[in-house]
């Protein structure tokens, strides 16, 4: 997704690279609208990795902590996300769910997540 090195200036390749992630963006938009029925949103991925989707801050690890003061440490990049309350998932599942949040919140009033269907 970058313009020809050496031809043009690094600012006008910034704005020619700018420009054509928006303009795959605008594609899959109407793609999904047009042949799936599929709306789209974007959404910023802030802290989607840090915190739970109840916003409390997580660890990640590659092993469940077996002492409490094991939390305190944040890794990036691990698979495992974790808290001392016992919630437990995948870092991946956690911030898709953070991230559909964010999109839900944005367009629906009082959204919440039901914390039953993910202690399971």
């Amino acid at each position: 997704m970058r313009p020809k090195r050496g031809k043009y200036s690094r600012r006008s390749n910034q704005k020619r690279a700018y420009w054509l992630k928006s303009k795959i963006y605008e594609q899959v938009k109407r793609i999904a609208y047009q042949d799936y029925s599929i709306l789209t949103t974007r959404v910023n991925p802030r802290d989607t990795s840090r915190l739970t989707p109840w916003g409390e801050p997580v660890w990640r690890g590659t092993v469940f902590p077996s002492k409490v003061e094991d939390f305190a440490v944040y890794e990036p990049g691990t698979p495992l996300v974790a808290t001392a309350s016992g919630y437990k998932s995948h870092s991946g599942l956690n911030a898709a769910r953070n991230i559909a949040q964010k999109a839900i919140k944005r367009h629906l009033e009082k959204a919440t997540l039901d914390l039953k269907s993910l202690k399971q």
